[in-house]
């Protein structure tokens, strides 16, 4: 912020809900929020900033498999192996469908199968 001065882009929430970025000199009316995820000048970043990203990694590792949407995949298996609700892995993964969630983004990975086996020993006994 000190570099940038009145240039560095604050960011609001508006009384709708939408988020509104302006530079630092203007007054703003709405409630100031904090991102995580900013440039240096405070712009929001967006997909497109970690597709560049995805893209570097991919040509640099030589691995055509690799993706941006790699992270996603893996986000919802994660929560899908340890035990979260699919309807909450799709909301989080912003689909609209929870099957497009369960047939594109959650992968029935060993664990899952595991847990599947203990979930019905521990019930029939």
């Amino acid at each position: 912020m000190l570099k940038y001065g009145p240039y560095y882009l604050k960011t609001y929430l508006d009384d709708n809900g939408t988020i509104v970025q302006a530079r630092a000199d203007i007054l703003v009316p709405y409630k100031e929020i904090w991102p995580d995820a900013v440039k240096e000048n405070g712009e929001l970043t967006n997909t497109d900033t970690f597709k560049y990203c995805a893209r570097v990694i991919h040509y640099s590792l030589n691995n055509p498999l690799s993706h941006h949407h790699c992270l996603r995949h893996t986000h919802g298996t994660i929560l899908a192996e340890n035990g979260a609700w699919p309807r909450t892995v799709m909301e989080r993964l912003g689909h609209k469908d929870i099957k497009t969630t369960l047939e594109r983004y959650v992968f029935n990975m060993d664990k899952l199968q595991n847990d599947a086996v203990e979930i019905f020993e521990r019930a029939v006994k």
